[in-house]
């Protein structure tokens, strides 16, 4: 009598792993003849078989699932970088909103309504904090991805040096 063979099994093993120690390990097809006490030509002509009636056999199909499964892992550590990256640009944005209008409420007290500078505030504390905006607007385009070019915003952050120092 002869015995019945789980060739389900052997060629979901053989196709999709086995979990081993936390890991996904793929037996080859020696492995899983020595495993079920069967000949290797054995497994390797089923395989064959059905690669003519499925058109594909269990290494093509070892192939597709491995290659399936990497891009989902991959796609998932895109997700994870992506939202890690959303909060950072969150922290990012809510920090340079407060450093400007903290930044804004100085300058509202350096220039009251317009006009030039207090005798009390000295040149050099100017000088950072224009420094400091002009980082601080650095910053904003990296995190919005613009990079540096020089635009208007510097050109009215030089209008406020100028002004500090009575040209």
């Amino acid at each position: 009598m002869s015995r019945k063979i789980p060739w389900e099994e052997i060629r979901n093993k053989y196709i999709y792993g086995i979990e081993k120690d936390g890991r996904l390990e793929f037996p080859t097809i020696q492995d899983l003849a020595n495993e079920y006490n069967i000949a290797r030509e054995t497994i390797s002509r089923r395989s064959s078989k059905e690669r003519r009636s499925s058109k594909e056999d269990w290494a093509k199909a070892r192939g597709n699932y491995i290659t399936e499964r990497s891009q989902k892992r991959h796609e998932q550590a895109i997700e994870n970088f992506s939202d890690k990256a959303a909060l950072l640009d969150g922290f990012l944005f809510g920090t340079l909103d407060k450093f400007i209008r903290g930044i804004g409420h100085i300058i509202d007290d350096i220039f009251p309504e317009n006009k030039k500078a207090s005798s009390t505030v000295k040149t050099s504390d100017l000088l950072n904090i224009i420094n400091s905006l002009r980082s601080a607007k650095e910053l904003e385009k990296s995190i919005i991805g613009e990079g540096s070019n020089g635009d208007d915003g510097n050109d009215i952050l030089n209008k406020l040096w100028q002004q500090a120092k009575g040209d």
